[in-house]
Formats: structure tokens, sequence, C-alpha cells
């Protein structure tokens, strides 16, 4: 018994451990998963608004070009739109880049070439709506328009590869914290399973010594009216006399084979 017990609290002094060290990788793993997820979303969102912004620019670039040419309002269509929209995906990039410093950096820059962008337009537009179309021209014959334009696809694109390369990164490390989290739950499964098989080992290991103390028992319960047992405090037995048939005779100072002495029967006398 005392053994099953020196069993018990090295198994269950193990068992402990392993939930610890199972439960810190898993709590790891979740926050890994967790911060790599919402990693994921920011940097696939933020690829995603320099894509509308870039393009809602190039729609604005195409509409002034079609009133230049026309003096049609309706080509305006297009840069209303992209005033309207170039603001607001300007804002949704900057609340996304607080976080990463050289994201932050790279935006700035992108926020006043778009915003010198559309004063270009602003500024051409006004001037072919006053009836100035040379004056309008000659802006845009400065290439300023076309040199901001360039710089603007270029930080975008440098800025999308980046957010694409840490897309990636993040990608991994979701699939590692996964892959930590399964570890995790199958190390607390199989230590679930090893324990109860161990505990199943004790209790019939124990069961059949108990079982064998039980027969022992009662035989040596039965064997009492064939011998003298003395024990001590401890249960343990100092002392066993079988009552065999020389000891009887030693005790009834009788040799082995002698018989017992018979009393000669007697008559009663007739009155």
């Amino acid at each position: 018994m005392q053994r099953s017990r020196s069993l018990v609290a090295v198994a269950t002094g193990i068992s402990v451990l392993v939930l610890i060290a199972a439960g810190v990788a898993v709590y790891l793993s979740v926050r890994t998963l967790s911060d790599a997820s919402d990693q994921l979303v920011r940097s696939k969102d933020i690829s995603i608004a320099l894509e509308q912004a870039l393009s809602s620019l190039r729609d604005a670039e195409t509409g002034q070009r079609g009133y230049l040419l026309t003096g049609r309002p309706a080509y305006l269509a297009p840069y209303a739109a992209a005033v309207a929209t170039v603001n607001q995906q300007l804002d949704t990039i900057r609340s996304l880049s607080v976080a990463d410093a050289d994201a932050r950096t790279r935006f700035e820059e992108i926020e006043q070439l778009a915003r010198a962008k559309m004063e270009e337009l602003a500024r051409t537009i006004s001037l072919r709506e006053a009836g100035q179309s040379e004056a309008a021209l000659q802006v845009v014959l400065t290439d300023e328009g076309k040199r901001t334009m360039d710089r603007l696809r270029q930080l975008t694109e440098e800025m999308q590869a980046r957010e694409g390369s840490r897309y990636r990164e993040y990608l991994g490390r979701e699939r590692s914290a996964r892959t930590l989290s399964l570890w995790g739950g199958g190390t607390v499964s199989i230590l679930a399973i090893a324990l109860l098989a161990l505990l199943g080992f004790i209790v019939r290991r124990d069961t059949a010594k108990v079982r064998a103390s039980e027969e022992q028992l009662a035989t040596t319960l039965r064997s009492i009216g064939d011998a003298v047992i003395a024990t001590d405090a401890r249960g343990l037995i100092t002392l066993m006399i079988v009552l065999t048939i020389y000891t009887i005779n030693v005790m009834t100072h009788q040799q082995p084979n002698e018989q017992p002495s018979q009393q000669p029967r007697t008559t009663p006398e007739r009155a």
C-alpha cells in the first residue's frame, strides 16, 4: 500500500508539472494566435486601402483631363467621387498604421503627395472653370502631377510589398501557434489517459493483494481449531503451535505409538 501511495504521489507531481507546462504553452499559443490574426487583418486592410486610395486618385486625374479637354461638367463625375472617398481612405490607412513606425512614416509621405495631387487637380479645374484653359494646360505641362503620381505609385507598391511580407510572416506565426495549441491539448489528453491507466493498474494490484490477504486470513481462521497462534500488537505472528497427534501425545505424556490407557470396566455387584 505504501508503494502504491508513492507511485500515486510521483504520478501526481509529474502530472502537475506537465499540466502547468501545457497550460503555459496553450496560453502563449492562444495569445500569439490572437495577435497574429489581428496583424493579418491589419496588413490586409492596409493593402486594400492603399489600392483603393491610388485608384481614386487615378479616377480623379482621369476626370480632370476629360474636363480640361472638353469643358463638359459630366467628365467631373469621377473627380467628385474621388474627392468624397480619398480623405476617408487616407484616414483608414492612418488609423491602421499608428502601431507601426515604419508604415506610419511611409504613409505620412503618401498622404502629403495625395493631398498635393488633389490640390493640383482642383487648381487646374478652377482655372478651366474660370475660362483660363491655357493657364490650366500650363500647369499640366509642368509634369508636377505626373511626378506626384509616379512617386505615389512607387510608395504604394513598396508599402504593399512590405505588408505582403508581414502578412506571410504573421501567417507563419499563426500556423505555429495553432500547432502549439494542438500539441498542448494532445499532451493533456495523453496525460489523462496515462493517469487513468496507472490508477487502473494500482487498483487492480491492490485489489489482488487484498483478496490474497483475505484468503490467507480465511485459511488462518479455519485453522484456529488445529493450532494455537499468538500475534503482537501489529498483528504479526510471533508463535504458532500446530496441534498434531505428536503434539497431543507429548502434551499427555504418551509415546507416539502408545495407545491411551483404558480404565478397566467394573461390573456392579448383585445384591
